[in-house]
């Protein structure tokens, strides 16, 4: 088992042609929208 702690600030993926990011959900990574993830990183302020 391979245990990862939480980066302390948002990455985002950038492939040159537009820039997202991503949330791990379990075992699924899945992109948010820019809506989104602006709601998910409020959240995790909190």
């Amino acid at each position: 088992m391979i245990d990862v702690e939480p980066y302390p600030n948002p990455v985002y993926v950038n492939d040159g042609k537009s820039t997202t990011f991503y949330v791990r959900a379990g075992n699924a990574t899945y992109p948010l929208s820019v809506k989104e993830t602006v709601s998910y990183l409020n959240l995790q302020k909190k």
